[in-house]
């Protein structure tokens, strides 16, 4: 799984705070910890929690650790990609001898 990281460093897990609900009223903000390898810390059981989402229950953390962070990973790995360094190609090195044209 590709780490996060900035330029040549890899950056240490980032803590951010959500605001967690239920489908109801009910609203919690909690911490949840992102770690370098993309594995997510929340104070929740989510074992528990899918399942209760599977029986009908709205569960916001599920989606976000099940759904949200993934697709933003994607989305880091994606913009690493865009963002590699094509090496340079000059006039020569786009010719060959093959397609050389004539006089």
């Amino acid at each position: 799984m590709l780490a996060l990281r900035l330029g040549n460093e890899t950056l240490s897990a980032i803590t951010l705070t959500v605001t967690c609900s239920n489908g109801g009223k009910s609203r919690t903000r909690h911490p949840i910890t992102i770690a370098p390898d993309w594995t997510v810390d929340a104070p929740h059981d989510m074992e528990l929690e899918r399942i209760a989402a599977g029986l009908g229950s709205k569960l916001s953390c599920v989606t976000l650790v099940d759904r949200i962070i993934p697709a933003a990973h994607d989305l880091w790995t994606a913009e690493h990609r865009l963002c590699a360094r094509f090496p340079e190609r000059t006039v020569d090195a786009r010719r060959s001898k093959d397609h050389e044209r004539p006089g």
